[in-house]
């Protein structure tokens, strides 16, 4: 009985051991969608908006924000200003440009891009806006259709290994009754 329980922990912790190797062998299937702090904390603040700024209001913790951050941040797009609602100063400015567009603030949520008197909303109009204005549309289409699917690979193989495990945990606990 002992002998058993011993292989099963073994098992386990060759298990874990396997699905950590995956992230250390494939760091781009392991790569963190998470900003770094500093990103977060960082804050422009442009009092005297010109007409031609793209600005893009975000929110923190929200998915689709973090997809257009993450295709703004890949292709270098360093003259779009995001700011991130969370911040006082920004949730204030973004009720007034919403106000400004007449749009309702109660229905409107984030990512939305402002330029002047344009505006997108969700993550993949925002990208395809913006791969239509910098002429990336190829890339703009490519970065929707991809985004995600390393996530999706990993989690598919972690839930593969959790599968055999459960199915070799269940043969051993057979034998041994």
């Amino acid at each position: 009985m002992q002998r058993n329980n011993l292989i099963t922990t073994v098992f386990l912790i060759f298990s874990l051991l396997a699905s950590v190797n995956l992230f250390v062998r494939f760091p781009v299937l392991a790569q963190s969608e998470e900003t770094s702090e500093d990103q977060m904390n960082e804050i422009e603040v442009n009092e005297e908006e010109k007409e031609d700024e793209i600005i893009i209001y975000v929110q923190e913790g929200c998915k689709h924000c973090k997809k257009v951050e993450k295709f703004v941040e890949k292709f270098n797009l360093n003259n779009i200003i995001i700011k991130d609602i969370i911040h006082p100063e920004y949730a204030e400015e973004y009720s007034k440009r919403l106000e400004e567009l007449n749009l309702d603030i109660q229905h409107t949520g984030v990512p939305i891009l402002i330029e002047g008197n344009i505006y997108k909303s969700g993550d993949d109009p925002i990208i395809n806006y913006l791969g239509e204005k910098f002429n990336l549309k190829e890339e703009a289409q490519n970065y929707i259709t991809d985004y995600g699917k390393s996530t999706k690979v990993v989690l598919g193989i972690l839930l593969s290994g959790t599968a055999i495990s459960l199915i070799v945990l269940f043969a051993l606990n057979k034998l041994n009754k």
